[in-house]
Parts: C-alpha cells; sequence; structure tokens
C-alpha cells in the first residue's frame, strides 16, 4: 500500500520498534511518495513494515509479535531486491533472531555514545 493510504496513527496494538531520528513518521510524512507499506491485517493491524521504494531499506517496522511480524518480512523478501533494515536496537533480540533466520546479515554495529559537558 502506497505510505499516505496507511494510517500509522491506527496501530496502536503494534509495538513500534523504534525508528532513527532520520526515520521519524513526521519526516516520513514529507514525502509520502517515496515509501509503502506492507502490513497483516488480523483484528486490526498486527504488524507492518514502511519500506522505501528506491532502495528497499526498511524504515519502521511494528507488530503485536514477532511471529506476527514474520510472514511480512518474508512477503517482502519474495519481491523486494535487496531488502536491508538498519538502527534495530540490540535490546529486540527476537526481532534480530527473526531477521537472522531469514537470511539476513550484519554488517555492522553501531553503539550510542554520550559525552557529558559540564559547565
Amino acid at each position: 500500500m502506497e505510505f499516505d493510504r496507511f494510517d500509522l496513527d491506527h496501530v496502536g496494538q503494534c509495538r513500534k520498534i523504534g525508528p532513527s531520528y532520520e526515520h521519524s513518521t513526521g519526516l516520513l510524512r514529507r514525502n509520502p511518495e517515496l515509501y509503502e507499506v506492507a502490513y497483516r491485517r488480523e483484528n486490526g493491524v498486527s504488524a507492518f513494515c514502511v519500506f522505501s521504494k528506491a532502495d528497499g531499506q526498511i524504515l519502521q517496522m511494528g507488530c503485536r509479535s514477532v511471529e506476527e511480524l514474520k510472514p511480512v518480512i518474508q512477503s517482502l523478501l519474495s519481491r523486494v531486491h535487496p531488502l536491508t533494515a538498519k538502527n534495530i536496537d540490540q535490546k529486540e533480540r527476537e526481532v534480530l533472531e527473526m531477521f537472522a533466520a531469514l537470511g539476513f546479515k550484519t554488517v555492522a554495529k553501531q553503539f550510542e555514545m554520550v559525552k557529558r559537558i559540564d559547565s
């Protein structure tokens, strides 16, 4: 579905796997023609992925359970090449394990760094 036709305000049952700032909903809404949404509907939206039409990068995703997200990712893998995902917090172990089981490879890891500036 085209991004601008998908109502992200009504995915309340889905736990959003936090996007980076550059992929926040407000920024995506500035150029909705660049994105599509793949989703699963079972008693409302049970899982979704927002992805870039140009390069197949998954920008946002959410799910009630990882098992409901898996068929969405599998569907994307069958029709979007290449399909990539980045900025998935390591706390999302189940999601990362699911991606690994589907053949995704980790190519880089990032660490959030904080520097305290005392006045």
